[in-house]
């Protein structure tokens, strides 16, 4: 199984104030969603696609 499913890009307008603590470089519970901000994100995206 890939690390990540699927890759998209979109715009949100409500405040991202969830967050998970992560030990060892590994998060505490299955990851269903990630979101943040990127200065360029159609970059980003092709980056993470690959």
């Amino acid at each position: 199984m890939a690390a990540i499913d699927t890759v998209t890009h979109g715009l949100t307008r409500r405040a991202l104030n969830k967050t998970r603590s992560v030990v060892d470089d590994t998060l505490l519970h299955e990851v269903t969603k990630i979101e943040f901000w990127a200065d360029n994100p159609d970059a980003m995206v092709r980056v993470l696609r690959k």
